[in-house]
């Protein structure tokens, strides 16, 4: 028996693809590389975590295992926020935005906490949540933005993202061996802006 595929008229290419349509990509990809690069940022700072704030082996898992169980519990709930918000807002603009503001808490919380008490329960807490409304609002937009080739350019540069944080270890190290962990959050939050 043969099989006989033909191609459907809805999923055929785009006369034309601009470059402007894969300008909120940019954004995707710089918010995933964000949120992946956090755990490096927070292994990195353990031994900045204890000189400058008093902290324990015990402190840094709790802070370290708080962000995973709470950007992971979310995560469904985080995902069904953002596609509601990405349902209601029109403008790709206003749905970075989203991301954007999830991050925003950042700035002070992490890179400005007096004790371990503060960074883990206040900075790592809004960090996860964060983190749960971003991964998989990253994953809705460019399912929701792209069609056919264009969400494949723009899933394999989500994955190329993904991949790139695994280099940020170095650059942060860097950062975290000069200035402490403090600038290097701070650095962090900047990015998400």
């Amino acid at each position: 028996a043969t099989t006989t595929i033909t191609a459907n008229a809805t999923t055929r290419r785009p006369a034309e693809i601009t470059k402007a349509s894969y300008a909120p990509l940019a954004v995707l990809a710089l918010a995933q590389i964000g949120t992946s690069s956090d755990s490096a940022a927070m292994n990195l700072a353990t031994a900045s975590l204890v000189g400058t704030l008093g902290a324990t082996l015990d402190d840094i898992q709790m802070a370290t295992t708080l962000f995973s169980l709470i950007a992971g519990a979310f995560m469904i709930a985080g995902g069904l926020v953002g596609v509601t918000i990405g349902l209601l807002l029109p403008q790709v603009s206003s749905d970075a935005a989203q991301i954007k503001v999830a991050n925003r808490h950042r700035v002070t919380l992490a890179p400005l906490s007096p004790n371990i008490f503060a960074f883990t329960w206040g900075g790592r807490v809004i960090m996860g949540l964060g983190a749960c409304l971003i991964t998989p609002s990253v994953l809705g937009l460019v399912a929701a933005l792209y069609q056919g080739r264009q969400r494949a350019i723009a899933f394999g540069t989500i994955a190329g993202a993904a991949a790139l944080s695994t280099l940020s270890p170095l650059a942060l190290g860097i950062v975290m061996d000069s200035s402490g962990f403090r600038l290097t959050f701070a650095i962090m939050a900047i990015h998400e802006q």
